[in-house]
């Protein structure tokens, strides 16, 4: 675990100050964490939440700490739009997943494949994350990439690589639907991203095959 940044003698005496914050809520009503923050103006608020941060060690995070820090930040985030060419009508197909009904920001949402990079994370560990869990290891090709842009969507601000890729057999999770006629729940910038997708995807394909 990395060494951390030794304090200076105002955040020691800051320290301080929230430990018996802390303890004098223990003392009398049990731990109430959202009073004692709410009790510090906003500088020293952000200041003792960088202090409870520092209580946690590096790397993965809960999905409800995770959340918050995505208002805060801005993430790098990877999407991915797993085309087919479906052999029977010869339509470009996406394949889309659903989100749960009780999702934090997309309540049962028709999405293309996608992750952030969750801290001490390379690339290699990341695609890995977001072949097995999204894919779940079906046969496609690999990634072709696109572009990179900066979404501002309802989690917060996030810098994304757009790829996609061809699927060669049947997904495990997930439905493939027509490019021109996506469910109408889709999550709208993820529309934006598959027309931009499709047109790069058929671009390549017929220099493919001229």
């Amino acid at each position: 675990m990395p060494e951390r940044e030794k304090r200076t003698p105002e955040q020691e005496a800051f320290g301080r100050r929230l430990s018996e914050m802390i303890q004098e809520s223990l003392d009398k009503e049990g731990l109430d964490a959202l009073r004692v923050l709410e009790s510090f103006p906003q500088p020293e608020r952000e200041l003792a939440a960088a202090f409870l941060l520092q209580t946690i060690p590096p790397g993965s995070v809960s999905h409800e700490l995770f959340v918050k820090l995505k208002e805060h930040t801005v993430s790098s985030n990877i999407e991915l739009i797993p085309f087919r060419i479906n052999p029977e009508t010869e339509q470009t197909e996406v394949l889309l997943i659903k989100r749960s009904e009780d999702d934090d920001f997309w309540h049962g949402e028709w999405h293309v494949p996608g992750t952030a990079f969750l801290p001490g994370e390379n690339e290699h560990d990341a695609w890995e994350r977001l072949f097995g869990e999204e894919l779940q290891g079906i046969e496609r090709t690999e990634p072709t990439f696109i572009t990179n842009h900066t979404q501002h969507v309802r989690r917060g601000t996030e810098r994304v690589e757009i790829y996609w890729v061809e699927v060669l057999e049947e997904p495990k999770e997930g439905q493939f639907f027509p490019v021109d006629k996506l469910p109408e729940n889709t999550i709208e910038h993820h529309r934006e991203v598959i027309e931009l997708a499709t047109n790069h995807f058929r671009e390549t394909k017929w220099k493919g095959n001229a």
